[in-house]
């Protein structure tokens, strides 16, 4: 009675191994040599290019939430703001007074009542692992932060602050 099972090492031979024991073998070495290549986006990414059509005194509130979107979060004096820290996860809320990104303008303009400040950012993690018998990983949490102060009597840019952390 034959015996075809591709374990029985009678079965032909590729450069001297048995078929089952050069997958074994194919495996072992993926799984020794393996690599690992991730990047994780929580929110849409805003290029550097599109936050320089931002014109102050000629680009409006509505071309900004156009481009843009809708705000993270949106501060005016003496109120607090809440918002979701710039983190992957996106989990809890972290509340500050509104004039600590208000602040963030008055090395150049005087505040006024009608000042609004929109604040977006946008986080990535890039990630990478390589395991050789020793693992080795390797991440970055990259946030761009972009704050834009605007009048809210005349709809328009002031002024704003971009923070490009790549």
């Amino acid at each position: 009675m034959a015996n075809n099972s591709i374990l029985n090492c009678e079965t032909p031979h590729l450069w001297g191994v048995a078929p089952w024991h050069a997958l074994v073998l194919s495996i072992l070495l993926t799984m020794l040599t393996g690599c690992a290549i991730a990047t994780v986006k929580a929110d849409e990414h805003f290029e550097e290019s599109q936050v320089k059509q931002i014109v102050p005194d000629l680009t409006s509130r509505s071309e900004v939430t156009q481009a843009f979107g809708i705000p993270v979060a949106v501060a005016k004096q003496g109120m607090d703001v809440s918002y979701p820290p710039p983190d992957i996860r996106k989990v809890g809320y972290r509340t500050i007074p509104g004039n600590v990104f208000l602040d963030l303008f008055t090395p150049k303009h005087k505040i006024r009542p009608s000042h609004r400040v929109y604040y977006y950012y946008s986080v990535e993690l890039k990630a990478s692992s390589v395991f050789a018998c020793v693992t080795v990983n390797n991440s970055k949490l990259v946030t761009d932060e972009l704050w834009i102060l605007i009048d809210d009597q005349t709809g328009l840019v002031v002024d704003y602050i971009f923070e490009d952390r790549k």
